[in-house]
């Protein structure tokens, strides 16, 4: 079963070894997403998180890569509980789809300026979905921007760096989810 962006139910099934689809439904659909209760039943929280900031990044259409099955959706799904159950206001949110090395470096960027600004009160949440790659000879982790290529270890961003950044910043706590 799966939902379309208009939260229509599309049933999928199998018959006979092909695939059948709602042809209607499915022509009014721009991209199937999974359907589950934590999609679909997301509760309202109460709090007023002012001073907690995250970025997402959701990377799913690689250049020269396969592509990443909805971290599309699961980066969305994610920006809406950090505005509705975490209460993050929606300009302390960046939502970054499909982002390039630049992205990732202006969104890192973008900390460390509320870093400066908020000092040790603020919080920042790390969202991450998308590939990750790592370096045989040294056991070193990357992410990949969009742009990048899985062969190429100068085309992703590396963890340690990641974490380098983020244990520098002199925040009041720092969360990372990562689905790489």
């Amino acid at each position: 079963q799966y939902q379309d962006e208009n939260d229509n139910r599309l049933m999928v099934y199998m018959q006979t070894g092909e695939i059948g689809v709602d042809k209607a439904s499915l022509a009014q659909t721009k991209r199937l997403k999974p359907s589950s209760d934590v999609d679909l039943t997301i509760p309202k929280g109460q709090q007023n998180n002012s001073n907690t900031f995250a970025i997402i990044i959701a990377n799913e259409n690689y250049e020269e890569e396969t592509q990443v099955e909805y971290a599309l959706n699961d980066g969305e799904i994610f920006k809406t509980y950090c505005r509705d159950v975490l209460g993050l206001p929606e300009t302390n949110i960046h939502y970054r789809e499909n982002a390039t090395l630049n992205n990732f470096l202006a969104e890192l960027d973008w900390m460390k300026q509320i870093s400066s600004a908020f000092g040790n009160e603020a919080k920042f949440i790390f969202y991450y979905a998308g590939h990750g790659i790592p370096d045989e000879a040294s056991g070193d982790s990357y992410l990949l921007p969009v742009d990048g290529r899985g062969n190429l270890l100068a085309t992703g961003y590396s963890l340690k760096k990641l974490y380098d950044t983020l244990g520098g910043l002199g925040a009041k706590s720092v969360t990372v989810f990562m689905d790489a």
